[in-house]
């Protein structure tokens, strides 16, 4: 059960990334629209860290690594607040100040990049929940085999 529960996180966040995630880079590219250094920085942080969560998930369902998948999970909430912190300052002041569309373009794909990101990690973290032995999406509490 649990392999079927991560092959089918592994396809849910296939499908985001060629779904929404390259529809979003095209539609960028398309409109030349472009990211300011504080946008950059941003995507970048957490991009790299959904990417190592994912990895380091990887990593612990192999080889059966309970501590990295308690991590990958702990994390989470940390990682998603984070997200959600920058967004938040980012629209603040863009409403409180006048500024050109195409920033405004910017900070929409912005947000709709991140939560993309976010539903990544809440993937991630629902294939470590049965290396943890802890209860995942479908209610079912992983038995260690001895």
């Amino acid at each position: 059960m649990a392999r079927a529960t991560v092959n089918s996180e592994i396809e849910n966040i296939g499908d985001i990334v060629e779904t929404h995630l390259y529809h979003l880079t095209t539609v960028c590219g398309a409109k030349n629209n472009s990211f300011d250094e504080a946008f950059l920085e941003a995507l970048t942080l957490y991009h790299g860290k959904v990417f190592e969560a994912f990895k380091s998930t990887m990593v612990a369902i192999e080889h059966d690594r309970r501590e990295t998948a308690e991590k990958v999970i702990e994390q989470q909430e940390e990682v998603i607040a984070g997200m959600d912190k920058f967004v938040a300052e980012q629209q603040a002041r863009l409403m409180n100040e006048n500024h050109p569309q195409a920033e405004m373009a910017a900070f929409i794909m912005l947000m709709d990049i991140m939560a993309n990101l976010k539903r990544i990690y809440e993937h991630t973290e629902q294939m470590a929940r049965p290396v943890t032995r802890q209860e995942f999406s479908t209610g079912i509490m992983l038995v260690p085999q001895d």
